[in-house]
């Protein structure tokens, strides 16, 4: 339950995007493979899709418009 309400906030905001992501992955790989392994396609579909999304926010980071990349522009700037 901490993954999937504080992870999501810290994704929301940008914050720890990266960290915040693998909880999320788990989580979802748990609901797609154990929960609903024996499932038809159409029913981890929607688990498969978040999965994708938090793969891509694990890979790419926040973006510009994030608290990370305030937080990596105050590091610079010091």
């Amino acid at each position: 339950m901490v993954a999937e309400v504080l992870c999501s906030i810290l994704l929301l905001i940008g914050l720890f995007t990266r960290i915040a992501a693998i909880p999320l992955i788990i989580t979802m790989l748990v609901a797609v493979l154990m929960i609903h392994g024996s499932d038809p396609y159409a029913i981890k579909e929607l688990g498969l899709f978040y999965l994708l999304a938090y793969v891509v926010l694990l890979i790419l980071g926040s973006g510009k418009y994030s608290f990370d990349a305030i937080l990596k522009n105050y590091q610079l700037e010091e």
